[in-house]
């Protein structure tokens, strides 16, 4: 009997070893996608972030659908653009109708855990759709949930959902596990941790005041007091932020692989969207669609995809979820607008359209300096709200948006056009969720005072 019983516990981890790959999706709330790696003759901020580039994919010119996080995270989730999901205002719902990535694996034998920073990213809004369970920590004070509360209710909910039983001490689940893990780092207000506040931020220039400074920045009626050395030294606190970001990815990573998680798993790290420091006159994300704000950090590395290559072709975030399913040998969901980023692996591709979209969010004033846009290979079109005229740029010459093209806006502009077009004619129903008072504090308290 007892080699019988030895035989089967052998077959079973050896099918655990051998099953379907888990799923992990980090996304890190407005990292710019230059802060993610060495640049402009700084060492690096993400030492972690780089050596797991280093074992899978790059995509160099990834970009956010919009420069906020509702529709951005929509985008991630269904596949669509903003237009289609609807998910435009800071009181839009995801609607039941839309297909999510987590719904397709959850059908498909994953087991499907959020762990969200973003207090706007609720179940009531419709961001748990297709999650066994969604966890939105609750944060210690005003402001922002830190990334190590993050990382803590991650390794809880693997210890209460994922870990061999305790019983036996020997079986694992038999799901493949699905996570998506949000952290706030480094959304304003920037407030690292005060060792790497000295490391990388160092100290405040004479006359700023790190807290002042967060406090005009958090508030749109102070922006015009800000200095340029106060928006130098917020520059440098995000800095921070994100090395911090990345020092507490490292750790939990190491504990998650000591757990058996990292075995076989896929793993996806990237953002929602960026972060502005007057780049183009502007702060915090929301109101243009600069690279600034639209460019992403898109790493991919885990079983069926190669090691160390860097992909310099335009994706986007609607992406995800289709090379998901395709790596996971799932087939392909009708919903989904985007296209596996598989096939974008191998040179020589024709460059794909990347549409970005801004629409009203709700507030008194239009705030907006876009309202859409679209990239196509080194070619760049901003649309400004009425009565301002489109503007093209060449990201081929000037990758900072400063020189606008004298050619391609003609071209530019009906190809905007006539995929907004296809986008619309397979758009969804807008649903809204109510914005209590209590909600617009803590949004307030974020920086989003319009």
């Amino acid at each position: 009997m007892r080699p019988v019983l030895a035989g089967l516990l052998v077959f079973l981890l050896a099918g655990c070893r051998h099953g379907p790959p888990d799923v992990i999706v980090v996304l890190a709330d407005t990292l710019r996608a230059d802060r993610v790696g060495p640049a402009e003759g700084r060492p690096s901020l993400t030492p972690f972030l780089d050596r797991l580039a280093e074992s899978g994919v790059v995509f160099s010119k990834a970009y956010s659908p919009s420069s906020w996080t509702n529709p951005a995270v929509a985008s991630l989730f269904t596949a669509r653009s903003p237009s289609q999901h609807r998910v435009t205002r800071y009181d839009s719902r995801l609607a039941d109708d839309e297909v999510t990535l987590a719904e397709r694996l959850g059908s498909a034998g994953w087991w499907g855990c959020g762990v969200v920073a973003n207090f706007r990213l609720a179940r009531e809004a419709g961001f748990g759709q297709g999650f066994a369970a969604w966890m939105t920590p609750i944060q210690e004070r005003r402001g922002k949930v830190r990334a190590k509360r993050v990382a803590a209710t991650a390794r809880w909910a693997y210890d209460r959902f994922f870990a061999p039983s305790r019983r036996t001490r020997w079986t694992r689940r038999t799901r493949p596990a699905f996570l998506y893990l949000h952290f706030m780092e480094p959304h304003a207000p920037y407030d690292p941790p005060p060792d790497l506040r000295r490391q990388v931020a160092g100290p405040p220039p004479p006359g700023v005041s790190d807290q002042e400074a967060n406090a005009k920045l958090v508030d749109v009626t102070r922006w015009g007091t800000l200095s340029d050395a106060e928006v130098a030294r917020l520059a440098r606190l995000y800095d921070a932020e994100v090395a911090s970001l990345d020092r507490t990815l490292e750790r939990l990573f190491a504990d998650l692989g000591a757990r058996g998680l990292l075995e076989r798993a896929i793993v996806v790290v990237t953002a929602d969207h960026g972060e502005e420091f007057r780049d183009h006159g502007g702060l915090l994300h929301g109101t243009a669609l600069y690279q600034e704000s639209v460019r992403v950090p898109l790493i991919m590395a885990g079983p069926g995809l190669p090691a160390g290559l860097v992909v310099d072709d335009e994706v986007s975030l609607v992406d995800v979820a289709p090379t998901l399913l395709a790596l996971l040998g799932l087939p392909p969901e009708a919903r989904f607008e985007g296209g596996s980023l598989l096939e974008r692996l191998s040179p020589a591709v024709d460059p794909r359209d990347v549409v970005l979209q801004l629409f009203p969010i709700g507030s008194a004033a239009e705030v907006r300096r876009h309202v859409a846009g679209l990239v196509h290979g080194r070619q760049k079109l901003l649309v400004p709200p009425p009565p301002r005229g489109p503007v093209a740029y060449d990201l081929g010459s000037d990758p900072g948006e400063h020189r606008p093209a004298a050619e391609g806006l003609d071209g530019l502009r009906a190809r905007l056009a006539a995929r907004e077009g296809e986008l619309a004619a397979r758009a969804g129903v807008a649903e809204t969720a109510p914005v209590d008072a209590g909600m617009r504090d803590r949004l307030r308290a974020l920086g989003y005072a319009h």
